[in-house]
């Protein structure tokens, strides 16, 4: 009954949304070929999951994409996250994906190390792929020499050349990228999943300004962890799709994404939002350039300035960027009457499940506007 009602629903979700990437959390690997990976291969999809090591060690999230449409360049497999890198066939666009699943309850600082680690694997991709730009000089340079260097240079490479044989067949066929005469512009990033925190969690601030500093930890985080200065000048601030729903100044508008406790029971209803799509912001319009300063009437501070703001507006005009087209509400008007009531909670006899899933299409903004589903 079971495996009928995941087909019937997988059946409706293709002819619904024909999405390109779908990605899941607390996925069953032990179960994962027959509940998923049967049904959707015959329409095309592929796969990619987290470490089985680590963690919850069977369920895990899994990152399901269109083989017809997008190949696999590259993959991180992580205890709580998959982070991976697909490029569209027809175009140079790419994009980094991670789908993941943070700690619970009252972990801040766990959530907050596990967001760092996802953004550094994104971080170090982007730089291997264009190791002459401004910051991947200005990172590379700053590592420490001897064995802790060399420790983190075997750490960076593909999986598909430091992975054992059993490791590549678990998260499929994986190659380098084509090099090419022009550079493609760095790829646009989307991280989404459960990531158990509030907005105003470490985690979500440190993927929304893509930095995070001793002086941005606050009281009500919790004990800080034992490193918290970190930044991802590669990867940059990230946008909150369902934020535009904030926008309308409505009380209630943005939809809650997680329930717990259940009606007729002493556990209280409780419903929060800790479920987001993250995704990098288009680019900004190319701002006019300014003539060179005069080395005799410009201050080295002034120089210095000039040059920093080159390195950023180098890594923000070179990066592929998501516009948001579309978004789909967890719930229809007729469900969310029902849901307004007293007592009527997740799951129930409709919906069994204490999540609702979120939906959103993109559209790559350079160097081709392609819809991404």
């Amino acid at each position: 009954e079971k495996q009928l009602s995941k087909c019937a629903c997988f059946g409706w979700f293709q002819s619904k949304f024909s999405a390109d990437f779908l990605c899941l959390q607390e996925a069953e690997l032990r179960d994962l070929d027959k509940d998923f990976v049967e049904p959707l291969s015959t329409s095309g999809y592929k796969h990619v999951t987290a470490d089985p090591k680590g963690g919850h060690d069977h369920t895990k999230p899994v990152i399901f994409y269109n083989s017809s449409r997008f190949e696999l360049l590259w993959c991180k497999p992580k205890s709580r996250a998959v982070v991976a890198h697909f490029k569209e066939i027809t175009s140079d666009n790419s994009l980094i994906i991670a789908s993941c699943h943070l700690q619970g309850g009252q972990q801040a600082p766990t959530r907050y190390t596990q967001g760092r680690s996802i953004l550094k694997a994104i971080d170090h991709r982007m730089r291997s792929l264009d190791p002459g730009s401004p910051r991947a000089r200005s990172a590379s340079s700053s590592r420490s020499p001897g064995r802790k260097r060399g420790k983190r240079d075997s750490s960076s490479r593909d999986d598909s050349s430091s992975n054992n044989e059993e490791s590549s067949q678990a998260i499929g066929h994986v190659s380098r990228p084509k090099e090419s005469e022009t550079t493609p512009p760095r790829p646009a990033c989307i991280i989404c999943g459960d990531f158990n925190a509030y907005r105003d969690d470490p985690s979500i601030r440190l993927f929304k300004a893509g930095r995070f500093s001793k002086k941005d930890w606050i009281i009500d985080d919790g004990e800080p962890p034992r490193r918290i200065d970190f930044s991802a000048p590669m990867v940059g601030g990230l946008a909150d799709a369902y934020s535009v729903m904030d926008l309308k100044g409505e009380e209630g508008t943005r939809p809650y994404t997680f329930q717990w406790g259940a009606m007729m029971t002493e556990n209280k209803v409780h419903r929060m939002i800790i479920d987001y799509i993250l995704h990098t912001p288009p680019p900004p319009p190319p701002s006019p350039s300014s003539p060179p300063l005069d080395s005799k009437g410009a201050s080295s501070s002034a120089k210095s300035f000039k040059a920093k703001r080159s390195r950023q507006q180098d890594v923000l005009h070179n990066r592929s960027g998501l516009k948001l087209r579309a978004l789909r509400t967890p719930l229809g008007p007729r469900r969310r009457k029902e849901m307004a009531r007293n007592g009527v909670g997740i799951p129930n006899a409709w919906h069994p499940s204490d999540h609702f899933p979120l939906a959103a299409v993109f559209e790559f903004a350079a160097p081709k506007q392609r819809r991404l589903h």
